[in-house]
């Protein structure tokens, strides 16, 4: 093994840490839901931006579940901000 690779295999055990640490503070701060939405939103930012940078066109099917999916995080996120308000 060269140092490249060695460097690389440490690059990626560093990026894993902090991607587990990130969902422990996010499981532990907001809720397993929320990291769910937040992970759904992920998906969502990657598919659209890889249809956009890839000029890969979506079909009906897709942006109507992109849509659909968007619809209910957003109000996940709009019910559970009115809920805290009202505390």
């Amino acid at each position: 093994m060269n140092y490249e690779t060695i460097s690389l295999i440490l690059l990626c055990g560093v990026v894993a840490f902090f991607v587990n640490f990130s969902i422990f503070w996010v499981i532990g701060n907001l809720s397993a839901v929320a990291y769910n939405m937040i992970g759904h939103s992920k998906t969502l930012l990657i598919i659209f931006f890889g249809s956009v940078i890839f000029h890969e066109p979506l079909n009906q099917r897709q942006i109507f579940g992109l849509c659909f999916t968007m619809i209910g995080v957003f109000l996940y996120s709009y019910f559970k901000y009115i809920r805290k308000v009202a505390k």
